[in-house]
């Protein structure tokens, strides 16, 4: 979960109970425009890239609403249209899209579209949804 905030462009992240040393320390990297994470939370993260291997995707494990949100990803509409069109916050496109991401194994919303048009995991939305 921390590894999407990052990626959305959040810039630092800590823990409650650091110091108030790290809260210094985050406001400092962060003035200077680089990233802070909290010492421990870095140990983590890379104790399990490091145990991690590739991912395979599952594409099983999308849901009907993360499909309809896949079709209007692809059809080039903005979180922000998405959440209009469905009736639902932006921040829960935002999820939905990160779940996406996680299930399908990519990096960004771009590996996301060519995933998807890859496996024909949009053919099979467009055929089994209409929005």
């Amino acid at each position: 979960m921390i590894k999407s905030f990052l990626t959305t462009g959040i810039c630092g992240y800590f823990l409650t109970q650091c110091s108030t040393d790290s809260i210094k320390e985050a406001h400092f990297q962060i003035s200077i425009r680089n990233k802070y994470i909290d010492p421990e939370i870095s140990q983590i993260l890379t104790r399990n890239l490091l145990e991690s291997g590739p991912k395979k995707p599952r594409i099983n494990s999308v849901t009907k609403r993360e499909m309809q949100i896949l079709q209007l990803i692809i059809e080039e509409f903005t979180s922000q249209e998405i959440a209009k069109k469905l009736f639902i916050s932006f921040c829960t496109v935002e999820t939905h899209r990160l779940h996406l991401i996680k299930k399908m194994g990519v990096r960004n919303t771009a590996g996301l579209v060519r995933e998807a048009l890859y496996t024909n995991l949009y053919q099979k939305s467009m055929n089994s949804m209409i929005i």
